[in-house]
C-alpha cells in the first residue's frame, strides 16, 4: 500500500506538445454480438502499449444502443470500470431501445484497427467517422478523431468568447471551468462538449444538420483542424450521443434537449429590466438607484446586490452597519409593494471562522456532518481562499449538504424575502493553489487589490480593452497522503496516476489546472476526486439551490442565475455572460440557445472597465432584445446606470417600451422553449438553413422567429449594415417604427440609418405578435389591454401564439395557449382557454393590407372603430375576451 501511495505522483511533469496527435497502434475487436438495441463488443490493445500520456488500458468495452429513431448512443469504456463515468444523479439518461432496422442512423465498424462510422441511413451520408485516425485510451489520456467536411459549419463547444461559427481550420476549445471574465478563445466558466454541424444543399439533398454530444466531464481539448475534430481528454470514457437532426438546426437542438433536459420555465417578472453593480455600499445606495430610475421614468423590475451587502463577504449574512436587517427588510418590502423584486448574490465558498469567531453557517455545516465540505486526501478540510478569507467548499455529493444548504438559505430568507438567487464564483473559484488555509486562522489578506482601490484603479473602457486579468501569486502547500480512492486507482493502473499534473496538459488559460480554483486532489463524498468532477461543481450547486428554493416554497418557480454551467443546467436556471464586449454578447446569447439555457444575457454596458455614454446607449438598446436584461459593472468603475446620461435614459426608455410591450411574446417564447425545446433567440441560419451567406452571420439575430434585430456594434457609427433574408422573394419585412414594408432587395447587405439612440428592428411577415401596453413594472403591464400586431406574409397569411398563466406557479392551476391564424382576410383565435385573463383585447393592427376594406366584422358583428392608412388596418376599441374563441373578418 505504501508503494502504491508513492506511485501517485503530484510532481509537475515536463512540458509535452499539445497540438500533435498521439500515435499508437489502437485496438482490435476480439468479439462482438448484436443486442436488441444495437451491439456490444470487446476491444483489445494491438501490440505493445505506447503509454504516451498515461498507461494504456488493454481491454475496452463497446456498447452501441439505438435509443430513438434519431439518437444513437455509442459508449467505449474500460472493462474494469476504473475510469470515471458520469453518475446518473448528474446526468439522468432517458435511455430507450430501438432496433437498428427502425433507426434513421447507422452504426458501422471495422475490426482491426477498430474504427467506427455514424451515417444517415437514407442517403449514407457520413456524420462522424474515426476511420484512419488513432484511438488512444489511457488512464489519463483519451484521444479520438473524426473526419469533417471541407470548411465545416460547426457551432457550440463552449463556453467561449468567440464567433458563433467556429473556425473549422484553427480552433482549440478547452473545457475546464475557469474563473476568467473575458479572454477571447479561451476556456471560461462553463463546459459544454456539444456541437451542431450544419450542411448546405448538395445535389438532390436539401440542407441538413446533426449534433454530437460527448458525455464526459473531465478536462479536455477539442481541436478543429485539417478537416477533422479531435478530442484529447485527461480522463473518463468516450460516451457519445449522435443526434440525427435533419432538415433544420432547430431539430438538433430539440433532440439534444430531449437528452439533457428542457429549460425550466421562468417567472414572468424575470423578463423585466434588472439593475446591479459591485459597489452599492449601503441600503441608501440601493434606494437611491431605485428612486432615480423612477424619477427618470426608466422601468426597473429588479434590484440586485453584489457581495457588498454581506458581513465581511460571508454568505447568508448582512453587514450590520451598512445593510442592517431592519433596513434591508424595509427596502425589500417596499420593492415588493411597488411590484418590484430583489435578488442577492451567493458565493460558492464558505468562510471558515477562527476559534474566537462565530459564524453559524460554517459551524452548523461542519458539526452536523463531517462530509458537508470538501476534503484533502488525508481527510482534513480543504481550505482555500476567496473574498472573506480562508474558506471551505460545500461538497454537493454529500447527503448532508442538502439539508445544511436549505437550512442556511431558510435562515437568510427569513430575514430578507428574496425573489431569486445569483450564484457566483462557482467553478469553484479560489485565490490560492491548494489547501492554503490548512492550519491557518482568519483573517486572511487578499493576495491582490480590489478594483478601484489604491494600486488597482479602474481607468479603462470595455470596448477594445485588452484585459489582463490579475491573478494572485501561487501558494505552495505540503503534499498529503492520498486517500483510498487514489490508492485503488493507482494500483489498478500499474501505480501510475498523476493527479495534480496530468501528463497531457490541456490548454487551460490559467496554466496550472489548480490555478484560481480547487486543486485536483481535493476529495468528495462517495470517493470522487476533483480531478474528475471539477466541471460539475457549478451544476451541482445550481441543482441544489433549485431544490432548496422549491423546498422553501414549493408553489413558486425558482429564479436562479449561475455563472458556471454544463449540459442540463438549463433545467434549473438561466445564465449571465460576464463579458466585456458588446459584439460577443450576441454570440454568447446565441451559443447558450444551443446549450438549452435560453434565459441568458450579458452584463449590459460591460462589467470590467468604465462604460461611456455612447457604448451604454447602444448596449442598453441591444440588451432589451435579450431574454435576460441586466446592467452590471465592477467595483471602482464609473457608474453606468441608465439614468446617468440623458441620451442613455432616452434610448433605454425607447427600447424598454418595445420590450415591455412584447412581454406576452417573450413569455410565450419561454413557455415554448420549456415545453418543446425551441430556442428563444434564433441565429439567422436557423430560419434560412440553405442560405450559405448566413452560416456565419452573428451581428444580427431573431427574437423568436418574427423580430429581426440589427444593432450598431462599433463606436462613432451612424449607420449599420444588415440583411433581410428573402425580402421580396419569399419573405416580407416591415419596419417596427413606421410599420411600413421594407423595399430592400432580397439577401442584399443594406446600409441602414442608425443614429445614436436608434436600434433597427424589423417584423417578419407571416407572424402575429401578442402585445400589451407597457407600464413601469411587469405587474402593471400585465393589467393593461392586449394588442395583436399582425404582419402579413407575401401571400397574405400570418400565425402566432399566446401563452398565459399566473406567471409564477410551478404548476399553474390554469393555463391558456391561444392560436391565432390569418388567411384570406380572416383572423381566428382558438385553442385552450384554461387561464382566466381579465385584461381585454383592445386593438388589432394588420400590416400589409393591400387595399382598403369595405367592412370589418367580429363574430359577424360589424365594427365601426377602424382606420386604414399606408397598407395598415388599425382596429381599436374591441374590448374582446381573452378567454374564448372568436373570428374577425375584413373584406
Amino acid at each position: 500500500m505504501l508503494a502504491a501511495l508513492a506511485a501517485v505522483s503530484t510532481a509537475a511533469p515536463s512540458l509535452v506538445p499539445r497540438g500533435a496527435n498521439a500515435t499508437c497502434s489502437g485496438y482490435k475487436v476480439s468479439q462482438a454480438s448484436e443486442t436488441s438495441c444495437g451491439l456490444t463488443a470487446s476491444l483489445e490493445l494491438i501490440g505493445e502499449p505506447c503509454n504516451i500520456y498515461g498507461v494504456d488500458i488493454k481491454t475496452l468495452v463497446l456498447q452501441v444502443d439505438y435509443e430513438t429513431d434519431n439518437r444513437l448512443h455509442v459508449k467505449l469504456y474500460d472493462a474494469a470500470k476504473h475510469q470515471f463515468q458520469i453518475p446518473d444523479s448528474l446526468f439522468p439518461r432517458p435511455g430507450g431501445c430501438l432496433s437498428a432496422s427502425k433507426a434513421n442512423l447507422k452504426f458501422s465498424w471495422e475490426k482491426c484497427p477498430f474504427s467506427f462510422t455514424v451515417s444517415r441511413k437514407s442517403n449514407n451520408e457520413i456524420l462522424f467517422s474515426t476511420k484512419g485516425y488513432d484511438l488512444v485510451f489511457q488512464n489519463q489520456y483519451l484521444q479520438l478523431s473524426s473526419s469533417l467536411p471541407d470548411n465545416a459549419n460547426i457551432y457550440g463547444l463552449g463556453e467561449v468568447i468567440a464567433p458563433l461559427r467556429r473556425d473549422p481550420s484553427n480552433t482549440t476549445q478547452t473545457l475546464w471551468a475557469r474563473d476568467a471574465g473575458d479572454p477571447i478563445d479561451q476556456n471560461i466558466y462553463g463546459t459544454h462538449p456539444f456541437y451542431l454541424e450544419h450542411r448546405a444543399s448538395t445535389g438532390n439533398e436539401g440542407p441538413r444538420s446533426h449534433g454530437v454530444y460527448l458525455a464526459n466531464g473531465n478536462g479536455m481539448d477539442i481541436f478543429l483542424q485539417n478537416n477533422s475534430i479531435t478530442y484529447k481528454i485527461i480522463g473518463g470514457v468516450f460516451d457519445f450521443y449522435f443526434l440525427g437532426g435533419y432538415q433544420t438546426p432547430q431539430t438538433v437542438v430539440t433532440q439534444y434537449l430531449d437528452l439533457i433536459g428542457k429549460p425550466v420555465m421562468m417567472p414572468y417578472w424575470s423578463f423585466g429590466f434588472h439593475q446591479c453593480r459591485w459597489g452599492y455600499k449601503n441600503v441608501s445606495d440601493l434606494q437611491f438607484v431605485v428612486n432615480q430610475y423612477k424619477s427618470h421614468n426608466i422601468p426597473l423590475e429588479t434590484m440586485w446586490s453584489d457581495i457588498d451587502y454581506m458581513d465581511q463577504y460571508r454568505d447568508f449574512t448582512l453587514d450590520p452597519v451598512n445593510f442592517p436587517p431592519a433596513e434591508m427588510k424595509a427596502f425589500v418590502d417596499k420593492l415588493h409593494a411597488n411590484g418590484q423584486h430583489y435578488v442577492p448574490i451567493v458565493d460558492a465558498a464558505i468562510y471558515k471562522p477562527s476559534k474566537n469567531e462565530t459564524y453559524d453557517v460554517y459551524t452548523v455545516g461542519a458539526s452536523k456532518n463531517p462530509t458537508t465540505f470538501m476534503k484533502n486526501p488525508d481527510g482534513s478540510e480543504y481550505v482555500g481562499q476567496v473574498w472573506p478569507g480562508y474558506t471551505v467548499f460545500p461538497d454537493w455529493f454529500s447527503p448532508s449538504t442538502s439539508d445544511w444548504w436549505t437550512e442556511s438559505m431558510r435562515n437568510f430568507t427569513n430575514r430578507v424575502n428574496v425573489d431569486g438567487i445569483w450564484l457566483d464564483m462557482n467553478e469553484p473559484s479560489s485565490f490560492c493553489i491548494g489547501s492554503c488555509g490548512s492550519g491557518k486562522s482568519n483573517p486572511a489578506v487578499l493576495p491582490f487589490a480590489l478594483p478601484g482601490t489604491p494600486g488597482n484603479p479602474v481607468n479603462t473602457f470595455p470596448e477594445g480593452y485588452n484585459n489582463q486579468t490579475a491573478r494572485p501569486p501561487t501558494t505552495n502547500y505540503k503534499r498529503s497522503e492520498m486517500r483510498m480512492l487514489l490508492m485503488k486507482r493507482s494500483e489498478a493502473q500499474n501505480g501510475n496516476f498523476n493527479v495534480n499534473y496530468p501528463p497531457y496538459a490541456i490548454n487551460n488559460g490559467e496554466g496550472n489546472l489548480a490555478g484560481h480554483t480547487v486543486s485536483l486532489n481535493a476529495t468528495h463524498y462517495g470517493d470522487y476526486i476533483e480531478y474528475d468532477v471539477h466541471n460539475f461543481w457549478g451544476y451541482m450547486e445550481t441543482q441544489q439551490t433549485y431544490n432548496t428554493l422549491l423546498a422553501l416554497n414549493s408553489s413558486k418557480r425558482p429564479f436562479i442565475i449561475p455563472r458556471s454551467t454544463r449540459p442540463g443546467s438549463g433545467k434549473h436556471a438561466g445564465h449571465w455572460l460576464e463579458f466585456l464586449y458588446m459584439y460577443f454578447s450576441i454570440t454568447g446569447v446565441l451559443q447558450f440557445q444551443l446549450f438549452g439555457i435560453p434565459m441568458v444575457g450579458p452584463d449590459t454596458c460591460g462589467f470590467n472597465g468604465n462604460s461611456d455614454e455612447e457604448l451604454c446607449n447602444r448596449w442598453m438598446q441591444l440588451s432589451a432584445f435579450y431574454p435576460f436584461y441586466r446592467n452590471h459593472n465592477v467595483l471602482g468603475a464609473l457608474p453606468q446606470e441608465a439614468f446617468r446620461w440623458p441620451s442613455v435614459a432616452e434610448a433605454s426608455r425607447k427600447a424598454m417600451a418595445i420590450r415591455y410591450s412584447l412581454l406576452p411574446y417573450w413569455y410565450t417564447l419561454m413557455e415554448d422553449a420549456s415545453r418543446t425545446g425551441n430556442v428563444v433567440i434564433n441565429p439567422l441560419f436557423f430560419e434560412w438553413p440553405d442560405d450559405q451567406s448566413l452560416f456565419a452571420a452573428d451581428r444580427q439575430f431573431l427574437v423568436g422567429k418574427a423580430i429581426l434585430v440589427t444593432p450598431v456594434l462599433e463606436p462613432s457609427a451612424t449607420t449599420v449594415n444588415g440583411v433581410f433574408p428573402g425580402n421580396g422573394k419569399t419573405e416580407k419585412w416591415y419596419d417596427w417604427y413606421t410599420q411600413k414594408a421594407l423595399g430592400y432587395g432580397a439577401d442584399k447587405n443594406v446600409t441602414l440609418s442608425a443614429p445614436l439612440g436608434h436600434i433597427n428592428v424589423a417584423i417578419r411577415g407571416g407572424y402575429i405578435l401578442p402585445m400589451q401596453q407597457p407600464s413601469y413594472t411587469v405587474a402593471e403591464s400585465r393589467k393593461n389591454p392586449f394588442e395583436l400586431l399582425i404582419a402579413l406574409s407575401m401571400n397574405g397569411t400570418a400565425q402566432g401564439n399566446l401563452y398565459l398563466d399566473d406567471g409564477e406557479s410551478v404548476n399553474p392551476q390554469g393555463t391558456s395557449l391561444i392560436n391565432y391564424t390569418m388567411a384570406n382576410g380572416k383572423l381566428t383565435a382558438s385553442g385552450n382557454f384554461g387561464y382566466h385573463e381579465t385584461s381585454k383585447l383592445d386593438k388589432i393592427t394588420i400590416l400589409g393590407v393591400d387595399t382598403r376594406p369595405s367592412k370589418v366584422t367580429l363574430n359577424g358583428q360589424k365594427l365601426q372603430s377602424w382606420t386604414y392608412n399606408n397598407s395598415a388596418l388599425n382596429i381599436s376599441g374591441l374590448n374582446g375576451s381573452m378567454t374564448e374563441s372568436w373570428t374577425l373578418v375584413y373584406q
